[in-house]
């Protein structure tokens, strides 16, 4: 199966300095691809991140510098996991039985060059084209989480995730608290637990600060992403200012 020669999305502004990121930008499949998942699933959390992308757009409109986000599914390929983590390419989704990703050892590697790969090389452009305009840059992964998982609610609203760059954490969760967001650190899921993959990779490749976000998606629908932007843009311009100027 011949992939889409680009299979991410990158764009940018006049004004460098911030990199975003958006690994689960997309639910759509290359071509004819069947991966077992049915169309329920991908239409889910499961399938890509709710809003996600949309957020990141607005936030690159509104703080300027570059957006790389995926174009497939994070169940074709997940951008935020190594090439050798199992769940790069998952077999098993819940309780569904994804065929279409029970592949040869050939057909996996051809894959991940095909996906996993360009993206990642994409970000590494981005990166490298910030620091060369004034040599700072900061990169931030967007994410977004179901409010409800495994029956369990989840009533936080904002998480930020990180490993090596506590105190920029804390400044943000500060300022993200301030504008009236319900605000975890390391949740809902963790940094620390190695499940930044994409922010931890390229910003220590180029020693450059990076953080990742995840906001709940039922905050980024029509009726509700306007305003979550703007919420989020207050608390991020004057940790941006800081870093970059």
């Amino acid at each position: 199966m011949r992939s889409h020669p680009a299979p991410f999305v990158r764009k940018s502004t006049s004004r460098p300095g911030l990199v975003l990121t958006c690994e689960h930008a997309s639910n759509r499949l290359p071509g004819d691809t069947a991966l077992g998942a049915p169309e329920e699933m991908l239409a889910t959390h499961r399938g890509y991140d709710l809003g996600a992308r949309q957020l990141s757009q607005m936030l690159l409109k509104r703080l300027g510098g570059e957006l790389v986000a995926s174009r497939y599914s994070r169940l074709y390929v997940d951008l935020n996991r190594d090439e050798d983590d199992p769940e790069c390419i998952p077999e098993h989704m819940d309780s569904v039985r994804l065929s279409g990703n029970r592949l040869s050892s050939d057909a996996r590697r051809l894959r991940l060059e095909q996906v996993h790969r360009p993206y990642h090389r994409a970000v590494d452009q981005a990166v490298r084209k910030a620091l060369g305009h004034n040599r700072r840059a900061f990169l931030l992964s967007v994410h977004s989480f179901t409010p409800v998982l495994h029956g369990q609610p989840r009533n936080m609203e904002v998480g930020v995730l990180f490993d090596r760059h506590e105190k920029l954490a804390r400044r943000l969760v500060q300022n993200l608290a301030m504008v009236g967001f319900s605000v975890e650190e390391n949740q809902p899921y963790s940094g620390l637990d190695g499940l930044i993959y994409s922010a931890n990779r390229h910003g220590n490749a180029h020693e450059i600060p990076y953080l990742e976000i995840e906001v709940r998606n039922d905050l980024l629908g029509p009726c509700l992403l306007q305003r979550t932007a703007e919420r989020l843009l207050r608390a991020l311009r004057p940790l941006l200012q800081a870093r970059l100027g």
